[in-house]
C-alpha cells in the first residue's frame, strides 16, 4: 500500500526575521528596562492605601475627560 504523506527532509532559509510568540501581549505599562533587564509586574495588583490610589486616579485624565470608576 502507498502511503498518502511522505517525509521530506527540507531546509528554509527565511528572507526576514521571524517571530515565535507565546501569545502574551506586553503591555508598555507592564514592564520596566532597569539595567538591560526587563521586570514584569502588574500595575492593577500594586499595594496601594486609598491616599494613593486617590492620588493617582486625580493625576491621570482621561483622553475624553471622562473618569468612570470600575
Amino acid at each position: 500500500m502507498k502511503h498518502f504523506t511522505e517525509i521530506v527532509p527540507l531546509v528554509l532559509t527565511p528572507l526576514t526575521p521571524i517571530h515565535i510568540g507565546c501569545g502574551e501581549d506586553f503591555e508598555p505599562t507592564n514592564y520596566v528596562i532597569d539595567g538591560g533587564i526587563l521586570h514584569h509586574f502588574e500595575p492593577t495588583s500594586l499595594p496601594l492605601d486609598e491616599a494613593d490610589r486617590r492620588l493617582l486616579v486625580m493625576g491621570w485624565t482621561p483622553p475624553d475627560g471622562i473618569y468612570v470608576p470600575k
